[in-house]
């Protein structure tokens, strides 16, 4: 006994000098990180300031924790020596049921973040793929408890020692200071898996319903509102909708397209897309029908009809103007919408789509999709 106290005694040494030095070091990076933003702030940090100090925090801070549980255990460890050196013998079997509450208390933290995952994913968002992730997330959680009834079972004196008994074929118990660390070591497991099953799920929603890895060639396939224009012939634009800088009368383009069941109105996007996507027509229609100039007729006064035609620079070869529809269910995101350019370079119709039209609330994280229950397009050339 009087070994293991020496031995304790020069580890409680060494892990106060790897603490001290660790946390010494620590305090320096972790300084010359926040003076080296000021000095720095607006001019570029040296590339290898910020290598030197980034290594330096994340090399010694975790080392610094490490070696601070490591002192603690050893000094944990010399008092139960003490103590049991004073006649006493399993003294410490309580700690199992504190460990056993600390352990349901992580467990339970745990299944609050699993239910939380749940609810926003699978009954708010209603992402199937959600389902497979569950299963991960329980057994985490389920680890967690398990590992508590354990500690549970270690109570029982009869069948367990403390570490500073002498051995007497009883399994010696778990420290309280050392469970405590696994339990924290499975509780940040836990919190890390739901985080990334949390990102992973995003990832796959905002791919279904946003704009991760789609082109405008994939968006086109899947239209499903066909549209007709009488303006268009043999795949050119007639030059009276072009704008009268281009030659044209500015009137907008006759269309027509299919009605769509459940859509309260219309929006009409159109862009030269040879141009970056440089914006002619942005509307908001009740009727599937639109007269050839619409906006010098009916819609003359309307504040939601904005139309100036096509009018490139002569020589520029031919254009490709595309108007898109989209059957709004109900109005997009006001914020959103109201930075929708005209008569300038803007997002492109499947980006209008996804980042804009079809975005119900953009306050949500992700977004709230499901405002466009369908679109089509039409496109043809014009050049001057």
């Amino acid at each position: 006994m009087q070994d293991d106290k020496k031995y304790n005694h020069k580890q409680r040494k060494m892990f106060g000098i790897i603490t001290a030095v660790f946390f010494a070091l620590s305090a320096i990076f972790l300084a010359a990180g926040f003076i080296t933003d000021s000095f720095f702030s607006g001019d570029s940090i040296p590339a290898g300031t910020i290598v030197v100090v980034l290594l330096g925090s994340v090399f010694c801070v975790p080392v610094f924790f490490v070696s601070l549980v490591g002192f603690a255990n050893q000094v944990f460890n010399i008092r139960r020596i003490e103590k049991h050196q004073d006649g006493e013998t399993n003294a410490y079997s309580k700690d199992s049921v504190v460990a056993f509450a600390v352990s349901m208390l992580v467990f339970l933290l745990s299944v609050f973040g699993d239910a939380r995952y749940f609810f926003k994913w699978l009954l708010e968002y209603r992402e199937e793929s959600a389902k497979a992730l569950i299963v991960p997330l329980c057994m985490v959680s389920l680890a967690i408890f398990v590992r508590g009834l354990l500690f549970f079972r270690e109570r029982n004196t009869e069948k367990y020692i403390d570490y500073v008994d002498v051995r007497d074929g009883r399994k010696v118990r778990i420290n309280i200071l050392s469970a405590c660390f696994r339990i924290a070591i499975w509780g940040l497991i836990s919190a890390a898996v739901i985080a990334q099953a949390d990102t992973m799920t995003k990832y796959i929603f905002k791919s279904r319903h946003g704009g991760y890895e789609k082109t405008i060639e994939d968006f086109k396939e899947r239209a499903t509102i066909d549209v007709f224009s009488e303006s268009l012939k043999d795949g050119a634009w007639d030059a009276a909708i072009a704008d009268i800088d281009g030659g044209g009368d500015n009137l907008s383009p006759q269309l027509s397209f299919d009605e769509v069941e459940g859509a309260e109105y219309y929006y009409i996007y159109m862009v030269d897309e040879s141009a970056n996507s440089w914006v002619h027509w942005r509307a908001k229609v009740k009727s599937t029908q639109l007269a050839l100039g619409a906006n010098k007729s009916e819609h003359k006064d309307d504040p939601d009809f904005s139309y100036r035609g096509p009018y490139p620079p002569k020589g520029s070869g031919e254009h490709v103007y595309t108007i898109y529809i989209y059957a709004m269910k109900n109005e997009p995101d006001a914020k959103l919408e109201a930075g929708i350019g005209f008569d300038e370079p803007w997002l492109a119709g499947d980006n209008v789509y996804y980042d804009i039209l079809n975005v119900s609330d953009a306050s949500c994280n992700p977004y709230k999709y499901g405002n466009v229950l369908a679109y089509g397009f039409i496109s043809g050339t014009y050049e001057r």
